[in-house]
């Protein structure tokens, strides 16, 4: 984890010499989030940084068990701990003081119609569902600035290689290729 998140302030310091804003997509506890404020200072933050989540777990609109063909119980058994009692106050609670950091509530993509950045420096993705980190993409994409970086946190994991021939087949067409990091994150410099 510890390298993960050298990964994430790397890409959100070079994110800081760059127009836009900060973007999480999928924030569970707001961990990788508060590691990058910390490190990089709260002051340092561009005018806003948006965490969004559903803090009700994955949108069954965009996931389902066949998401995940190596692990049948995972969809379930990661439902049970993103869906626990009291977690969107938890992050409410925890970034109260720094209202820099924008908590929005809901299912992504749709989350957006919420609020939006116009443009972003630093781009995070966490979703961990094939179809839904796709459409955050197609919504984000170019609001990212030449420059900016795109994090994707599982991608070069084995549970999750769905996820990653999408992320690969939405990068490509774009003329894009994801950089399979040691960490099992990927790496996209726009």
């Amino acid at each position: 984890i510890a390298w993960r998140l050298n990964t994430l302030c790397w890409a959100a310091r070079r994110g800081l010499r760059l127009q836009g804003d900060f973007v999480e997509c999928g924030v569970f506890k707001g961990d990788m989030a508060w590691v990058i404020m910390s490190v990089l200072g709260y002051d340092a933050i561009p005018e806003n940084y948006y965490l969004y989540d559903s803090f009700e777990g994955f949108s069954v609109k965009y996931s389902s068990p066949a998401d995940y063909p190596l692990s049948d119980g995972f969809l379930d058994f990661a439902n049970k701990h993103y869906r626990e009692t009291g977690i969107y106050e938890s992050v409410v609670d925890r970034f109260k003081p720094y209202p820099k950091m924008k908590i929005v509530k809901g299912f992504l993509p749709e989350a957006l119609d919420l609020v939006c950045p116009e443009s972003i420096s630093f781009l995070h993705v966490d979703l961990n569902s094939p179809a839904a980190e796709v459409a955050v993409l197609e919504r984000l994409f170019d609001k990212v600035s030449p420059g900016g970086a795109i994090v994707f946190d599982d991608y070069g994991w084995k549970l999750f290689e769905k996820q990653k021939i999408a992320e690969d087949e939405f990068m490509c067409v774009r003329g894009y290729e994801i950089l399979e990091l040691p960490t099992g994150q990927g790496l996209v410099i726009k």
